[in-house]
């Protein structure tokens, strides 16, 4: 959930929902991985949409602690 302005080769994973986007390896549907580290978002102000992402990074956080 990206933009090409946000893009830097640094980062290990993009997500995007523009199919253009794929042309720098952007992922086309950021909710069938887990972010495993630091994640910008850019979301389409809708509320189930906001509120999807947030539990989706609060499950991927809980998923990704170290013990």
């Amino acid at each position: 959930m990206t933009t090409p302005l946000d893009h830097n080769a640094k980062y290990l994973n993009v997500w995007s929902k523009d199919l253009r986007d794929r042309v720098y390896g952007a992922i086309l549907n950021a909710f069938s991985s887990k972010f495993s580290s630091f994640s910008a978002c850019h979301l389409v102000y809708d509320d189930q949409l906001m509120h999807r992402a947030l539990r989706h990074a609060v499950h991927s956080a809980i998923a990704n602690r170290q013990h």
